[in-house]
């Protein structure tokens, strides 16, 4: 270490920059887990195991949001802060554009398939034991489908607080965040008031993540030039694959429910998802959506990839 020393210039005015984005950020990425401390403390008010079921049922609705949409945004973020830079604004559209319905025809399909087995996912992760009832999984069920649409709304959150540290406006997700953290507790107070129960949590939650996505929605398409566009007639086409998948799921449910030893279970539940994928993807290809087709493409990607590999 001698070729080295420690130099830190509290006034460098780069340093002090940094400080000035990057705080607004870290605020506004501890917002979900700040709503779900929130949410933890109403959760004492009902039964023992509503604060158990309620994190088992936080954790579910997290997987498809973590696996598809953060994954998604982690690539766009470098790239549309280079468009933005360069003033490419309408490259800069087309990539958020592009991202949010990439990540959506992921995580639209999984809210649907969450709400219709809601009973049958909490089972196949967690009902591992004796000791995680029947009564356990359908109190965590229950939770879970209020936060179905968490999934949907959670997604286009992120992505325009991406979009906006992208372009170095760092404030607006933080004014956002603020909002959603004043209105959680608020209703699910009214909520609780009004004797919905325990899935006044999870809705609570839900309606807090409707209104950030509003109010981000309108900030960041004041910048017309730089407004995801395409995005109601993705909606209108996702919407009729997922009604569709969401029939076909139903209707397998009631031939065939999940019920019997553990790898059974599994099976049964690995079988509706298998079919919710084909239906799905197998109606969006008939409707013509690139994002079946860039999604198919990739994992053609990486089957072939290890295909060589394993031949090597």
């Amino acid at each position: 270490m001698k070729h080295f020393r420690f130099d830190f210039h509290l006034v460098d005015k780069e340093l002090f920059q940094l400080f000035k984005r990057a705080i607004p950020i870290l605020i506004s990425a501890s917002v979900i887990q700040i709503n779900n401390i929130v949410l933890n403390s109403f959760a004492l008010q009902f039964d023992e195991g509503s604060v158990f079921a309620f994190r088992n049922a936080s954790t579910i609705w997290q997987i498809p949001y973590s696996v598809f949409v953060v994954a998604i945004t982690t690539v766009m973020t470098p790239e549309l802060s280079g468009d933005y830079k360069s003033e490419n604004y309408k490259k800069a559209s087309d990539l958020v554009s592009q991202s949010m319905k990439s990540a959506l025809f992921m995580t639209i399909p999984s809210a649907v398939f969450m709400a219709v087995l809601n009973v049958d996912v909490v089972k196949a992760i967690y009902q591992w034991h004796s000791n995680y009832t029947n009564e356990h999984a359908s109190l965590a069920a229950v939770f879970l489908l209020g936060f179905c649409s968490s999934v949907i709304t959670a997604t286009v959150v992120h992505v325009f607080n991406q979009a906006f540290y992208a372009i170095g406006q760092t404030k607006l997700p933080l004014v956002a965040g603020v909002v959603g953290l004043v209105i959680n507790p608020v209703a699910c107070y009214v909520m609780v008031a009004l004797g919905v129960g325990p899935l006044s949590l999870s809705l609570a939650y839900s309606f807090t993540n409707i209104c950030q996505m509003i109010l981000l929605s309108i900030m960041y398409c004041r910048r017309k030039e730089l407004a995801p566009h395409g995005i109601i007639k993705f909606l209108l086409k996702s919407a009729l694959c997922v009604v569709i998948m969401a029939v076909a799921v139903f209707v397998l449910d009631r031939f065939l429910p999940g019920q019997g030893r553990k790898v059974v279970q599994l099976g049964i539940v690995a079988l509706k998802g298998v079919v919710a994928v084909v239906v799905y993807f197998t109606c969006a290809v008939l409707l013509r959506m690139e994002e079946a087709t860039e999604w198919i493409n990739k994992f053609k990607a990486k089957l072939f990839k290890k295909s060589a590999a394993k031949a090597k």
